[in-house]
């Protein structure tokens, strides 16, 4: 495994996320930041540094696995990778939805954006791949 294209491949994964899911939660379906907003930590609060934390540990576990056992440069395919992960995403969040009181008008919307942007991070993760050459 190349290190730099690992890591350049965690950043452009990393930043895709950050830019989609906000696309995605503040012009698409603002409706859910408010149905969610009484359970959010302010973007301000030590906590959330956690948080980003956490998003670039699964971004890195997420490259991870597409470059041991997925690389490619077929977007289709890197969009199916990314759409496997973004089912067990939807996954654990339908657990989580059933298993806290959440307000459940949005689940499955978040269910397919998870899988949507999941797998157009595939892409992304496919377009930065360049195979070992023989």
């Amino acid at each position: 495994m190349n290190i730099g294209r690992f890591i350049l491949s965690v950043i452009a994964a990393y930043i895709a996320f950050a830019v989609l899911f906000t696309v995605a939660m503040t012009f698409v379906f603002p409706g859910m930041m408010v149905a969610f907003a009484d359970l959010m930590r302010a973007p301000d609060d030590p906590m959330m540094m956690w948080a980003y934390l956490g998003h670039l540990v699964q971004t890195i576990v997420l490259v991870w696995f597409f470059e041991k056992g997925f690389g490619t440069k077929d977007l289709m395919k890197g969009a199916i990778f990314g759409g496997m992960f973004g089912v067990y995403v939807a996954a654990t969040g339908f657990v989580m939805y059933m298993s806290f009181k959440w307000p459940t008008e949005y689940m499955v919307t978040q269910m397919i954006v998870d899988v949507v942007i999941f797998a157009l991070v595939g892409v992304v993760l496919a377009l930065v791949h360049k195979p070992k050459e023989a």
